[in-house]
């Protein structure tokens, strides 16, 4: 049969229809595409923070260092957490390697400067006497063998030399001349 010529206004109403439902279409495909995507990525993130050894600094810097996604936030609390618990650890146990460890974890840490300081105080205390003998006298010498403080730790007008045990005491006063008293008269 010989095609019909049909008048063009006929048909511009179905060719309307057809491009209204082919965006359509394409608009949900391309938006249930991106939520399988964004769901998918979600599930990466998810199994990635899983996986993180939270009681390692260095492990939590490097997940929040990548991409974290939803779980930034939880990752950030538990550096912190982390941070207050090792200092709270290394404050009880009060030793310089233990306030270095934590400063050497954390460097910009919110206790770093109070472990510095605590590990500036602690280096600057005389070193404990070793092996006294029962009975021996204890010595300026054996308390404080003379090694100098940091200059910016000692007080102002110290001469930063070794501490005595016992405060100065005062010179002793001279017993006065004796006085001869007279010698009785016979009555």
């Amino acid at each position: 049969p010989a095609p019909r010529d049909e008048p063009a206004e006929k048909r511009g109403p179905n060719m309307a229809m057809i491009g209204i439902v082919t965006f359509v279409v394409v608009a949900l495909a391309g938006g249930g595409g991106y939520y399988f995507w964004s769901q998918n990525q979600g599930g990466a993130s998810a199994a990635a923070w899983e996986q993180v050894d939270q009681t390692d600094a260095d492990a939590l810097r490097a997940f929040i260092g990548g991409e974290p996604g939803q779980y930034r936030d939880e990752a950030e609390d538990a550096l912190a957490t982390l941070e207050q618990a090792s200092y709270e650890a290394a404050r009880d146990a009060d030793t310089i390697e233990a306030l270095e460890a934590y400063v050497a974890d954390f460097p910009q840490g919110a206790n770093t400067l109070a472990a510095r300081g605590r590990i500036a105080e602690l280096r600057a205390q005389p070193a404990a006497p070793t092996e006294m003998e029962a009975g021996e006298p204890l010595t300026p010498e054996a308390l404080n063998p003379g090694v100098m403080p940091d200059p910016d730790l000692v007080p102002p007008g110290s001469t930063g030399g070794p501490v005595p045990l016992e405060p100065p005491q005062p010179e002793a006063e001279p017993d006065p001349p004796a006085t001869e008293e007279p010698a009785p008269t016979p009555q």
